[in-house]
């Protein structure tokens, strides 16, 4: 200013320096402030509905990067869809029970129930790009149809190999939810299963086999679809065998096509180098994906849940496990759920991230336990912990009903 005005132009106004030039000099400075709050920040608008949409990794979906073009073409799992606009209206319109995705409803997106039918463009890729396997379940000893990709994909692969994946945590967890439902003193209303990250369906499937309903939620429709062959193939089995007492005819099952934040955005996964659809996150990794992914909340499952049902839960979610408990409270104050199985791993959490799970539990009545032999952990064994654990209800835990 100093300089400007000291070497002012005699014939113009002296308010043109007092103010009309600071005036400018604010707005430019302003102006500047925004472009780096926008362009710096997390968020992004993607002109939907005139929304705003913010998330924790930005990464464009059209990234032609080397490290991305070469991971995607070493894993042909990650090309599937990605020619699709999900954006699109001929394709928004017919994903979601009810609404049209990325549409925003009282303020927020809504759970993303997939329709019984979608489109053909998006079930003829799935069903090219996937392979019919065998996935023996470790509590009936059945063997459950499982389509997995086709392409090379760590647990896709381990079903191949091995007709299983996490043997031991499905044989605990399936096998305690199969004692529940028999149980009508535990149980009275019935028990679901609730799968969060679900993947390709190892627990779902295990659930569905035990005629037990069943909610199963993924960031990745890939997966989802995949269930969907998975279960129909699955009833197509079971009406054929249906004179097996211990077979149902009927599977209820709600497949749920979203991301848990606490804010409404919309995300894109992220797919680490190595071929594993499951290890794909909303953080940076190497392979960002083309499809933008719906927010909800663990709450919002309440909606679609039978009321007084009682739940038991499987919650893999790669880091987002503290984000979905934030965002259910309701859930759990609502709802009678004994025991909630957990990826525990210090890696996918902060110092803050793990406290606060640790609270929201043990607040609750909950004991930190391991699969199989339910055996407790102390708080301070759990603090250097990595692996699966079972949050179990102490007063479930005391009844004796883990080792039935």
């Amino acid at each position: 200013f100093t300089f400007i005005y000291k070497h002012r132009h005699k014939n113009m106004p002296l308010i043109f320096y007092r103010k009309i030039i600071p005036l400018f000099l604010c707005l430019l400075l302003l102006t500047v402030a925004l472009f780096v709050a926008f362009f710096g920040s997390n968020s992004i608008y993607l002109g939907i509905d005139q929304v705003g949409f913010s998330h924790k990794s930005w990464i464009f979906p059209a990234d032609s990067s080397k490290s991305n073009v070469e991971a995607a073409a070493s894993c042909k799992a990650y090309d599937e869809l990605r020619n699709i606009n999900f954006l699109s209206d001929s394709i928004r319109d017919r994903i979601c029970s009810g609404t049209a995705a990325y549409a925003i409803v009282n303020g927020s997106f809504p759970l993303c129930r997939l329709r019984d039918r979608l489109p053909d463009e998006i079930m003829d890729q799935v069903r090219s790009g996937s392979q019919l396997a065998s996935l023996r379940s470790p509590v009936t000893g059945r063997s459950l149809p499982c389509y997995i990709y086709s392409e090379r994909d760590y647990i896709s692969d381990e079903i191949r190999k091995r007709t299983g994946f996490e043997t031991n945590n499905v044989a605990a967890l399936i096998g305690l939810l199969r004692r529940i439902k028999s149980d009508k003193g535990i149980a009275p209303n019935g028990v679901t299963f609730v799968d969060v990250g679900s993947n390709i369906g190892v627990f779902s499937l295990a659930a569905m086999d035990l005629g037990v309903p069943v909610v199963s939620l993924d960031a990745n429709i890939r997966n989802l679809l995949r269930i969907r062959l998975s279960a129909e193939a699955l009833m197509t089995r079971n009406r054929l065998n249906k004179s097996a007492s211990d077979i149902t005819t009927a599977i209820r099952s709600h497949l749920v096509w979203n991301f848990i934040s606490s804010r409404v955005s919309l995300s894109y996964l992220n797919f680490p180098v190595d071929c594993n659809v499951g290890g794909a996150t909303k953080f940076s990794r190497a392979v960002a994906d083309t499809i933008p992914v719906m927010s909800s909340s663990g709450n919002a499952l309440a909606r679609i849940l039978d009321p007084g049902s009682t739940l038991i839960m499987k919650i893999d979610i790669e880091g987002g496990e503290a984000d979905f408990l934030k965002t259910s409270y309701q859930l759990f104050d609502n709802f009678s759920i004994p025991v909630v199985q957990m990826e525990w791993l210090r890696r996918h959490m902060s110092r803050d991230e793990m406290v606060f799970m640790m609270n929201f539990f043990t607040s609750r009545g909950y004991v930190p336990t391991l699969g199989g032999s339910f055996a407790s952990l102390s708080t301070a064994r759990l603090a250097r912990f990595n692996g699966d654990i079972f949050w179990t209800k102490l007063s479930f835990f005391n009844q004796g009903h883990l080792f039935a």
